[in-house]
């Protein structure tokens, strides 16, 4: 599954969801995903920090992961395969049958004369957005 393209950092991305697992059994996995990769121009590469959520509905277990990645031609996906347990998601994640899955994504500009540094955890996740 794959959810609606969004835009960050003047680039398309998208969630990539494997509700069954991919190449794992038993898991939910998640991936961050550069749309349209295959129109990239050769070299290009930008980090991004992503945060990743599914949300429960007691907001305090709602399951985050959060990664820093170099997004390129050849890896314009990354994520976890082992996001969650299968088992875990229909303890007060699935209301309707319905998966709630957020994400905030920061593209990261890099300066040679300024240092990259990355978003405290805590901020990361009280700012995933609605």
């Amino acid at each position: 599954l794959r959810s609606n393209v969004f835009e960050v950092g003047e680039y398309k991305w998208y969630i990539l969801v494997y509700p069954q697992g991919c190449d794992v059994s038993n898991h939910l996995s998640l991936f961050l995903c550069v749309a349209d990769y295959d129109k990239l121009l050769p070299g290009w590469s930008h980090f991004a920090q992503f945060t990743i959520a599914v949300v429960n509905k007691d907001p305090k277990k709602s399951k985050y992961s959060d990664t820093l990645h170099r997004f390129c031609k050849k890896e314009h996906d990354w994520g976890w395969k082992k996001f969650m347990e299968l088992s875990k998601v229909l303890d007060g994640f699935t209301v309707s049958d319905t998966l709630v899955i957020k994400a905030q994504v920061q593209v990261i500009r890099e300066k040679q004369n300024r240092p990259f540094r990355c978003l405290d955890t805590q901020y990361r996740r009280g700012r995933v957005p609605d």
